[in-house]
């Protein structure tokens, strides 16, 4: 990730290793990357870069098949007048056999080949997860039906897998709406 800066030291305020990091995804100040401030194999971190400084990492996810796994089709019922309006998780994470299952409308841009997946890779300096690339095959970029909750803090389960229930959270979903195309 390299943001233009007005000044170097603009650079104080921003994730320390940020030039280890790949954007997935960015929607007015938070997003979602790859984390490689760890070695060759992505991590993945939630955060939001309006917050102070040392507290815009939100959450980070040791694997991206770990992140993967906390994505839940998200359902949201908009009554205003309601005081128990919340968004609700749904279901298991997304499957990679059904990547075209995980974009909310249609596929934005063609799908991208093994070996355009291994040039965008060498391009970035990254060895991109494996586990990323059906959704990109299917398509690369466009809005996504998933979303990370959130659990308010550590002891909070994270999720009820549909049809047990849904998991309703009163706290913060992060959207993975606008996918940035591994080509931008």
């Amino acid at each position: 990730f390299d943001p233009e800066y007005s000044d170097e030291a603009d650079k104080e305020y921003w994730i320390p290793g940020a030039d280890k990091l790949v954007i997935l995804t960015v929607r007015t100040g938070y997003g979602t990357a790859l984390d490689y401030r760890r070695g060759p194999e992505p991590g993945v971190l939630l955060f939001d870069h309006n917050n102070d400084p040392g507290e815009m990492e939100l959450m980070t996810f040791d694997s991206f098949d770990a992140f993967m796994a906390a994505l839940r089709e998200v359902a949201f019922d908009p009554r205003p007048d309601d005081p128990a309006d919340l968004d609700v998780a749904y279901g298991p994470p997304p499957n990679p056999l059904d990547a075209d299952g995980f974009w909310e409308s249609g596929n934005p841009g063609a799908g991208l080949t093994e070996d355009e997946w291994r040039a965008q890779g060498e391009a970035l300096g990254v060895t991109l997860p494996a586990g990323l690339y059906p959704f990109y095959k299917a398509a690369n970029g466009g809005k996504s039906k998933f979303e990370v909750a959130l659990a308010e803090n550590e002891s909070d389960a994270p999720l009820k897998i549909f049809p047990t229930g849904p998991y309703v959270h009163a706290g913060m979903f992060l959207r993975a709406e606008h996918f940035v195309t591994l080509g931008t």
